[in-house]
């Protein structure tokens, strides 16, 4: 269910992917027009990637990796975009190699 809430971030937009697939090779740029993430007060970036992190980990551990494309894809953009954290940002690539690796899409 937290991976399908964190999909739905991307129907703002209707630039973004609008199937799992699209989010294999789909690099995040923005969300909206303006900043989504501008008042962190609101938005406690630490543990949005906290929590990317463990629903990614867990949709790989029951079978779903194709789910958590848009979730990892939103780990990266906020890692190496907006808090510029490059363990997490390595994090978020490592998860979507195993995750495309799984659904056939790396080999």
């Amino acid at each position: 269910m937290a991976s399908r809430l964190l999909e739905a971030i991307f129907s703002i937009n209707p630039n973004h992917p609008q199937t799992l697939r699209g989010f294999a090779n789909y690099r995040l740029k923005a969300i909206r027009e303006t900043d989504a993430f501008a008042d962190q007060v609101t938005v406690n970036l630490s543990e949005l990637l906290n929590s990317c992190e463990y629903v990614s980990w867990g949709m790989i551990d029951v079978g779903e990796p194709l789910s958590i494309l848009p979730t990892v894809t939103l780990m990266d953009y906020v890692a190496t975009d907006i808090v510029k954290h490059s363990s997490y940002s390595m994090r978020a690539k490592l998860i979507k190699s195993i995750a495309l690796a799984d659904i056939g899409m790396v080999r």
